[in-house]
């Protein structure tokens, strides 16, 4: 069971426009994991689409972002997310309770935080950009 995860300070990157992002994808996937156990298919599905649509906005940000600060990896990072999305849309068409969608997705968004956002965050650091 997923409850009130929160994201340590050795997650975060330092730049606060993605961190406020992964705050926010955090919140929905606690929202996620909130519902009720028996909550209908339709209140489900909501929920996980709300966080599966901040999941992409919130990846076009980061590409952006990375891309604009001349970080190496970011090609590799968008083809990343873009597997990420593909998880995350096939767990929506799963059927599930609140907390087991809400574990996966947070392991999908924790795949994330940490095979490439902390790569990320050593170049931001390593380069002096962040704020």
């Amino acid at each position: 069971m997923v409850k009130s995860f929160a994201l340590s300070d050795g997650m975060l990157l330092g730049y606060s426009c993605i961190d406020d992002e992964h705050r926010a994808l955090v919140e929905l996937l606690n929202d996620l994991a909130d519902l009720p156990a028996g909550s209908d298919r339709e209140r489900i599905a909501a929920t996980l689409d709300e966080f599966i649509d901040a999941f992409e906005r919130h990846c076009q940000s980061e590409v952006e972002v990375f891309g604009k600060l001349g970080y190496p990896k970011t090609e590799s990072h968008e083809s990343h997310h873009e597997e990420l999305v593909g998880k995350l849309k096939e767990l929506r068409e799963r059927e599930g309770n609140p907390d087991d969608l809400s574990s996966e997705a947070l392991w999908i968004l924790l795949e994330e935080a940490i095979r490439e956002d902390l790569q990320a965050k050593s170049f931001l650091q390593y380069n002096g950009v962040t704020d």
